[in-house]
């Protein structure tokens, strides 16, 4: 599986090359261009399964980049970046069959995800496309012919569905008409903190659709269609088998299954109806309910159809009063920074000013704002967060306001709490020390010992020297030098063998150390002990 990344900006083309495992997400291949005319060119010359594209560049945009692909009938997942949340660009990329765009900066763990589904969706489309080329015929395959049309009909794998819909339901031999009607009800389990809900959706999705089943049968709508999506998405397709069958029945139904799952499992879920549509209007209105289930905040409602869905009124960002947060946090009034930061949220949720643009922007002023209280500390904040417990409330924090809150005062009081253990300098520097006295015969470097700390290499550095009398690489030298001498005295292990063991591959290297820390050549030693 391979990707093509276009972007105008190098610096974030070498990010995104660098910043994400793309062996665990299957890409074996990646791809670069800095304009629409040099990623043509690329597409021209070899087959691209996924396309990442910058949205405004110099000359062709990435949408007019996706146009010209689209007009070539060319079959490849297209994801997009942009610095700017308008809904046109949106609306655009919907149209052109583009599943996400990602905003600047970009969020390498969301972004990690959407080149996860992107590779399931692109194997998935290959596996079942090469069966049915094989298969499409054969009447013991019928179910898998319907599933992939349904797959092609929600992911919009059809061009001119008005046209082409007739057609495959001719040539497919499925029991569908243009004219009947359907509904797409889309699920989605609301994240919470140390649950993985793609993990939950995989081990059981079996019960869960056992338990829609039963919900949804004997009623006037028949169930034609399951999937999963990522981001702890599923749905259903519906075929409304009866005239007298109406949104309101399809609600009441969605409801009672929710609280039923809800119960069982101790989850919380919304759910997103469509409107009652043909075959050709089922892509667009599915790719709605999406977006809205992804972006939800502080919505009350369990279960809304698209007709329910007015638009908002675009919600802008207001900066708090960051230079007096800085000062709180500078002087350590961690109780009194911690009451404002909540209550600026509060009032956001209460003059309904919340949405994920928005805690994006905040998200980012306190990362900024410890970032700097850190530094100031000579402490790496992307070091001393990078766990799995930071990277969890991270995601979580744009979802609701009460998840922000628990990510700001996570970052504040573990950054005060380090920043107050920095100053004893003996416990930093015997944190070092016993890291060095364990690993002293690998390649150490500073940054791996500012890692183990958290701290910038060079004042570990300094500090080190000033503690310890001597620098980091001396200490490490005769740390080599003192053990070398114990097996030269004290085992009949060969002395290029020591060499080895106690860190040093060049032989004699080694050995001219050795005579300038001790005066005398390893064998010379060796000899003089006999």
């Amino acid at each position: 599986m391979n990707i093509l990344i276009v972007d105008d900006d190098s610096y974030v083309l070498e990010m995104i090359r660098k910043k994400l495992d793309w062996e665990r997400m299957g890409i074996t291949e990646i791809f670069s261009a800095t304009s629409a005319n040099q990623a043509k060119e690329i597409i021209t010359g070899q087959t691209i399964d996924i396309l990442l594209s910058d949205i405004e560049m110099p000359g062709e945009s990435g949408l007019e980049l996706l146009e010209w692909v689209r007009r070539q009938n060319i079959d490849l997942e297209a994801m997009f970046l942009t610095s700017y949340a308008e809904f046109e660009y949106a609306k655009k990329a919907i149209e052109l069959k583009s599943l996400e765009y990602y905003l600047k900066p970009v969020d390498e763990e969301a972004l990690s995800r959407g080149i996860c589904s992107a590779v399931i969706r692109c194997k998935d489309h290959k596996k079942i496309g090469d069966y049915i080329k094989q298969s499409k015929y054969l009447a013991s395959h019928s179910h898998v012919i319907e599933e992939h049309f349904w797959r092609d009909i929600r992911t919009g794998h059809l061009e001119n569905p008005a046209e082409s819909i007739p057609e495959r339901l001719k040539a497919d031999a499925l029991p569908y008409t243009p004219d009947q009607h359907f509904a797409v009800v889309q699920f989605r389990i609301m994240p919470l903190l140390n649950r993985d809900m793609d993990e939950y959706l995989r081990i059981h999705s079996c019960h869960i659709y056992k338990t829609l089943q039963d919900y949804y049968k004997d009623t006037y709508y028949q169930i034609v269609s399951k999937y999963t999506e990522y981001g702890g998405q599923f749905g259903l397709c519906l075929n409304l088998v009866s005239d007298i069958c109406n949104l309101i029945d399809i609600k009441n139904t969605t409801y009672r299954f929710i609280e039923k799952l809800e119960n069982r499992e101790n989850l919380e879920i919304r759910a997103a109806i469509t409107d009652i549509v043909h075959l050709d209007q089922i892509y667009a209105q599915t790719q709605y309910l999406r977006e809205n289930l992804a972006g939800l905040i502080e919505i009350p409602e369990k279960v809304f159809s698209v007709a329910d869905r007015i638009p908002r009124e675009k919600i802008t960002y207001n900066m708090p009063d960051l230079e007096i947060w800085e000062t709180l946090f500078q002087s350590g009034r961690q109780d009194i920074l911690s009451t404002k930061i909540s209550d600026y949220l509060s009032r956001l949720a209460q003059r309904k000013k919340v949405s994920s643009f928005v805690l994006k922007m905040f998200r980012m002023d306190i990362e900024q704002l410890v970032y700097r209280y850190l530094s100031e500390q000579h402490v790496e904040m992307y070091k001393l967060f990078d766990e799995k417990e930071a990277e969890e409330l991270c995601d979580l924090s744009i979802q609701s306001v009460d998840y922000m809150k628990q990510y700001a005062g996570y970052l504040i009081t573990k950054s005060i709490e380090y920043a107050a253990m920095t100053e004893k300098t003996d416990s930093i520097i015997t944190r070092v020390r016993e890291y060095l006295d364990d690993h002293y015969q690998m390649p150490v470097t500073r940054n791996d010992l500012a890692n183990v700390v958290y701290l910038n290499p060079d004042y570990l550095s300094r500090l080190f020297k000033k503690e310890m009398n001597t620098s980091i690489n001396a200490y490490i030298i005769d740390k080599r030098i003192d053990r070398a001498k114990v097996l030269l005295e004290h085992s009949d292990m060969p002395v290029h063998a020591v060499s080895m063991e106690v860190g040093y591959s060049n032989f004699s290297y080694f050995t001219k150390l050795f005579h300038e820390k001790t005066g005398r050549t390893p064998n010379e030693f060796r000899r003089a002990g006999e």
